[in-house]
């Protein structure tokens, strides 16, 4: 494993001077953006995309963030701009973890939104203790007790709603108030030309078909909050619910009204949660 320290890059972004710089093991990468090229004397928040995503749906909301932390985003390989390279979950807990460890990230808290929270719960379970402090969990994609026609179903169903989801989450993440049927349709066609649905599903499938039903969450000891929202349109509420019942002493809280991005639907009030369970207190 290649742990040199390779520097931060200056880039900017919509305005924005931000650092990154490329982590790589097993042939595959992964870029580390952050907000500061010196950290200040607070909290390390490490931002996790989904599915479909990449790193720079975190930018408008890591704006409020950064008044209370140093930022840490990931752009990850399931932003479905590169081929699936892993062949099973256990691949890509193990690549993730070693990913971390090269960021060398002091006693990150993690924020992991949709399939990365999924994937995130998989490796604070799996790989060794203090990878991360804490861990929110926002719109996870978790129902341990489903049947295999329940995971089926669940496939079928993303497919069908496939360009919406991704959509959704670019409109949304483009600063829109409300979403409006043609903007939607617009940039449902542009996403859709640029995201290779096969890969998708590849990554859906590595971990819908693997092992995540029969890890024991139970064994989990870390402070975990779930957020998702009443109407999220994309994983049922009762997923979380469940979740947070099989966690020991997690935290639960669902947004009235909000579907499957409270991280902009409702930016202040999910801030003054994260200020809240990370720090003690809301957000001043």
């Amino acid at each position: 494993m290649d742990r040199r320290d390779y520097p931060f890059h200056p880039f900017h972004f919509r305005g924005k001077v931000l650092y990154r710089k490329t982590l790589t093991y097993s042939g595959v990468g992964a870029e580390l953006i952050k907000n500061r090229l010196e950290p200040e004397d607070k909290p390390n928040l490490v931002l996790i995309h989904g599915l479909g995503n990449s790193w720079s749906f975190w930018l408008e909301s890591s704006k409020l963030y950064e008044q209370a932390f140093n930022i840490y985003v990931f752009n990850l390989p399931w932003n479905c701009n590169y081929s699936c390279s892993f062949k099973s979950l256990k691949e890509v807990i193990d690549w993730l973890s070693v990913i971390f460890q090269l960021a060398q990230i002091e006693n990150p808290v993690v924020l992991a939104h949709s399939y990365g929270a999924s994937l995130m719960l998989n490796l604070v379970l799996q790989a060794q203790p203090g990878i991360v402090s804490k861990q929110i969990l926002c719109s996870i994609f978790w129902p341990p007790r489903y049947t295999d026609q329940i995971w089926r179903f669940r496939r079928e169903h993303f497919i069908k709603n496939f360009g919406n989801f991704i959509c959704t989450g670019v409109v949304a993440s483009m600063g829109y108030k409300e979403t409006d049927n043609e903007i939607v349709g617009n940039v449902c066609d542009k996403v859709l030309l640029k995201i290779d649905k096969g890969i998708v599903l590849g990554y859906w499938d590595l971990l819908f078909n693997s092992c995540s039903p029969r890890i024991k969450t139970t064994e989990l000891k870390i402070p975990t909050l779930l957020i998702n929202g009443s109407k999220d349109s994309v994983v049922p509420v009762c997923d979380s619910a469940m979740l947070s019942c099989q966690i020991k002493d997690a935290e639960y809280i669902c947004l009235d009204n909000v579907d499957h991005f409270p991280m902009v639907e409702r930016k202040e009030i999910f801030y003054d949660n994260i200020c809240r369970f990370c720090l003690g207190k809301v957000s001043s």
